[in-house]
């Protein structure tokens, strides 16, 4: 007999989660539309745009349709959603004159500072809290994800200084 657990995670906690998901891709966007604008004279934000609009449609009607439900390892969403993800990334995008020019052009710093959007795994350690996720893994990523985050804007700083030690922080 298969029975699910129903977790209660409060409301709050879903809307603040459906509110701020958007935001890394957000930040990448502008990221990427401002340092290709300076680097190239190309406008690439309706490119960009369209890639993640994609990518979170079909991330949401895999969902929806229950793709992710099924327990297996590696685990289906690994499957289904980082690999075509790191396909596109490394085997398309990575490819392309504009982004080979973005990587030469822009300072390491800036492309550091971007991890500030890893603030968002605040919620693996909400929903551990609502017993929602699995509490190891959601301390290891929530807070390696939160540690990160901050972390990146001293280390972009230390870089920007050329400190000693901001090669070496980076690296970490």
């Amino acid at each position: 007999m298969n029975t699910l657990t129903q977790y209660f995670v409060p409301e709050w906690i879903s809307m603040a989660f459906l509110a701020t998901i958007p935001l890394p891709f957000i930040l990448i966007i502008l990221f990427v539309n401002k340092e290709s604008r300076k680097i190239t004279n190309t406008i690439v934000l309706p490119l960009v745009f369209v890639f993640f609009t994609l990518y979170l449609t079909y991330i949401t009607i895999a969902s929806y349709k229950g793709w992710f439900d099924v327990v297996s390892f590696p685990p289906r969403v690994l499957l289904l959603t980082t690999f075509p993800y790191a396909f596109l990334l490394f085997g398309v995008i990575m490819n392309t004159k504009t982004y080979q020019k973005i990587i030469e052009n822009v300072s390491v710093e800036k492309l550091i500072k971007l991890h500030i959007f890893r603030l968002i795994g605040v919620f693996f350690v909400l929903l551990a809290f609502h017993d929602a996720l699995p509490k190891p893994f959601a301390y290891i990523a929530g807070f390696g994800d939160m540690l990160t985050a901050i972390s990146s804007v001293f280390v972009a700083k230390a870089i920007q200084n050329k400190k000693s030690y901001a090669k070496k922080f980076a690296f970490y």
